[in-house]
């Protein structure tokens, strides 16, 4: 878990400076990558339901 900490705090790092290079608040940034982050688990999670409902429906109709 040493290895996976030290690779999140590098990114953290290298987003940091690359925000400061191009004069982004690095805040506003982060709730935008978390944001972009929920959107697509959510999307996932629509895809999933429609997958599982789409199985139910073809089960039920099969009997």
């Amino acid at each position: 878990m040493k290895r996976v900490e030290e690779i999140k705090n590098n990114q953290e790092d290298r987003l940091k400076k690359l925000c400061e290079e191009h004069k982004i608040d690095h805040d506003s940034l982060k709730r935008l990558i978390k944001a972009e982050k929920i959107k697509k688990l959510l999307k996932r999670k629509a895809s999933m339901q429609q997958t599982i409902s789409k199985e139910i429906n073809r089960v039920i109709n099969e009997d």
